[in-house]
């Protein structure tokens, strides 16, 4: 099995208090295949929800580049709106 079809959120990465086991085959899925968006929109969503808004805001960014995921693109509008900055907001839209 690869990495890039490992999906712990799938399997409850998140949900069962395993984000370090889940941020470990995120992060190794996006290293190897940078170009995949959905490790990018994984690792998104686990920062999101460990608090780190800068490296979820970046996540959701890669995945958008990657893929130009309609869901990045609602996470991220979504943090910036709650914790960005006007500027941001504006470049953003």
């Amino acid at each position: 099995m690869t990495y890039s079809k490992i999906n712990p959120l799938k399997s409850g990465g998140l949900k069962n208090g395993k984000n370090n086991e889940a941020k470990i085959h995120l992060e190794r899925s996006a290293q190897l295949a940078p170009r995949g968006w959905i490790s990018w929109y994984n690792l998104g969503r686990l920062y999101e929800q460990e608090g780190n808004i800068e490296q979820a805001k970046e996540s959701y960014q890669r995945a958008i580049e990657n893929g130009n995921l309609n869901l990045a693109y609602a996470k991220l509008a979504n943090l910036l709106y709650i914790y960005g900055t006007a500027q941001e907001t504006k470049e953003f839209a």
